[in-house]
Formats: structure tokens, sequence, C-alpha cells
């Protein structure tokens, strides 16, 4: 993990999972502002080890998942804000979808991260961050659903 070896910090407790940054401005200086490139942010990551509950997979029938998933996909955040990649607009502020009003183009890097661990477990990749579907709103621009194989 890159975080083992950034200059940041980085603290996990006890809590409902989510991810703190430390500084919004340099957690997201890559994708705000080049002169201030590669500046990143540590932060404080929250994990529920009680948390089951999962988000949509390409295994229609998988409802739940391993609690430490929800840890990767916090830690997703961290790295984004690591690397001063987290990028905390609006995915589709005025969408038909309530449920997709207040999610962060940031969940788009932590759903990554965590399927790379779901990868290396051997576990369903995780498909979208609600159960709407996130690739009618844009299209094929951010597509998480599986290629047909016909």
């Amino acid at each position: 993990l890159s975080l083992m070896n950034s200059e940041h910090s980085f603290n996990i407790y006890k809590g409902e999972n989510k991810f703190v940054q430390e500084d919004a401005y340099a957690a997201t200086s890559v994708t705000s502002n080049d002169q201030y490139a590669d500046w990143g942010c540590g932060g404080d990551v929250f994990w529920n080890p009680s948390d089951t509950r999962s988000g949509p997979t390409n295994d229609k029938n998988v409802k739940t998942r391993e609690s430490w998933i929800g840890l990767a996909h916090e830690l997703g955040h961290a790295d984004a804000a690591d690397r001063g990649r987290a990028r905390n607009e609006k995915y589709a502020p005025n969408s038909v979808w309530p449920q997709l009003r207040g999610v962060k183009l940031d969940e788009f890097h932590a759903m990554e991260y965590e399927n790379h661990v779901r990868a290396n477990a051997n576990l369903p990749k995780r498909v979208a961050y609600t159960e709407v579907p996130m690739y009618v709103t844009f299209g094929p621009m951010i597509n998480f659903m599986p290629v047909s194989e016909d």
C-alpha cells in the first residue's frame, strides 16, 4: 500500500465508515491546481467492523460483504487524499435520482481501490455506489456495469 510509505499521517478509528481529509485543498491539489501538484494530505479513517452492507456488485445475489472491504473502501479515499487526487465535487447534483445528488466523484476512486482488494480476495466486483444505475446519468464516461458477452 502506498499509504505505508506516505509522508502524511493517517489514523484509523472505530466508527461509522468514512474518511475525513486533514486538508481539503491539499487533498484535491492535483485535480484543482497543478501549481500545487502532489501536495496531498493525511486524515482520519473511521471504520465499523460490524458493518457488512455491500454496494451493488456484479453478483446480483450478494447484498453483504466482509467488513474489511469497507475499510478498504475508506483507505481508497485516504489514498486519493494522500496523492492530492481526491475529487470532492458532486457526481450528479441535479440528477433525477435523489440518491445520486450527494455522491462525490471521489467515491469512484474509492470503489476502484476497493475492487482491487476484492479481486485479490476473489470477491465480486462492486459495480455502483448506489442501487441507482450511475451509467445512465453520464453514459460511457463512467461505466461500472459489466460488459455483455453477447
